[in-house]
C-alpha cells in the first residue's frame, strides 16, 4: 500500500470518529474546520511525494475548497477541484449543497472553475453516521464504513442530489457507484470506470495532463510559496476563482497496474 493511500484512508477514519465525539459533546466541528485539520495533517505527513500549499484565498475568490493534482509523469495527471461538504448527524443531510456565495449557486462556482481550468469536480463529502446503514459501495475493496469518513462525488451527482426529492443524505450518495471513499483518489488505477461521462458529466480519459506543469514540479522538489501559485499560468486568467488549497499527490509507477 502506497504511504498516500493509507494516509488518506486514516483520515478517513480519523474524520468519522472526531465528527462522532464532537456531536456527542455538541462541539462544534464545521466543513471548513474538517478541511483544513485533514490537510494540514497531509502537509505534516512528511510525505516525499505529496505537497500542500495554502493559498490565502478569502470566501469571495474561491473556486473550490481544494484541488489536488493526482499521477505520474508515467501515467499522467489528473486535476481535480473537489468542494468540501459536511453531512448533519442529526438527520444524516447535506444541507448545505445548495449554498450560496454572492448570491450564486456555490456548485456553479464550482463548475466554471473546473470548466475554465480543465478540472475535474469533486465534492468531499465529510461523514458520520448514528445509523450505520447498509451501503453498496462502488469500491470493490471497500471494507469499512469509517472509509467513508472521507469520500467524494461528481458535481454532477451533487446536482441531481439537488433536484431529486429526499436525495441529499448520506445513504442516498453512497450507495451510489460512482460515490467513493476519497483514498481511492490515490489507490484505483481503474477509477475512470467508476466515473463514465454520464456520471462524471466529462470525460475522465480525456482529462488527463501528460506533464506536470513546472510551477506544480517546483512546488514537489521545493514547496515553492503558495501564494505565488495563485498568479500564476496554472490557473485561467478569465475568471477570478482560486483554490483555497493546492496539492499535488505523486503516485509510484510501481503501483501502475495494481
Amino acid at each position: 500500500m502506497d504511504m498516500s493511500e493509507k494516509t488518506l484512508g486514516r483520515l478517513a477514519f480519523t474524520t468519522w470518529d472526531t465528527i462522532s465525539n464532537a456531536y456527542h459533546k455538541r462541539i462544534s466541528y464545521g466543513e471548513d474546520a474538517i478541511t483544513s485539520v485533514n490537510l494540514l495533517a497531509l502537509k505534516n505527513s512528511s510525505l516525499n511525494n505529496l505537497v500542500l500549499q495554502d493559498t490565502r484565498i478569502d470566501e469571495s475568490s474561491k473556486g473550490c475548497d481544494f484541488e489536488f493534482w493526482i499521477g505520474s509523469n508515467a501515467r499522467g495527471w489528473y486535476r481535480y477541484a473537489i468542494q468540501a461538504k459536511k453531512v448533519s448527524v442529526s438527520d444524516d443531510r447535506y444541507n448545505s449543497l445548495s449554498h450560496k456565495v454572492g448570491g450564486k449557486p456555490q456548485i456553479d462556482i464550482l463548475e466554471g472553475y473546473s470548466s475554465a481550468n480543465r478540472a475535474i469536480p469533486l465534492y468531499c463529502l465529510f461523514n458520520y453516521s448514528e445509523h450505520t446503514p447498509h451501503i453498496n459501495s462502488g469500491c470493490p475493496k471497500y471494507i469499512d464504513i469509517k472509509e467513508l469518513g472521507c469520500s467524494v462525488t461528481p458535481s454532477k451527482t451533487v446536482r441531481k442530489a439537488l433536484n431529486t426529492r429526499g436525495a441529499r443524505t448520506f445513504q442516498w450518495f453512497h450507495n451510489r457507484q460512482e460515490t467513493l471513499p476519497w483514498s481511492c483518489l490515490v489507490r484505483c488505477p481503474a477509477i475512470h470506470k467508476h466515473w463514465p461521462i454520464d456520471k462524471l458529466g466529462v470525460n475522465y480519459e480525456e482529462m488527463m495532463y501528460e506533464e506536470l506543469p513546472h510551477q506544480l514540479n517546483l512546488l514537489l522538489k521545493h514547496e515553492s510559496q503558495g501564494e505565488e501559485l495563485v498568479y500564476s499560468d496554472l490557473f485561467s486568467r478569465e475568471i477570478e476563482y482560486r483554490p483555497r488549497w493546492l496539492g499535488v499527490i505523486e503516485i509510484p509507477d510501481e503501483d501502475k497496474n495494481g
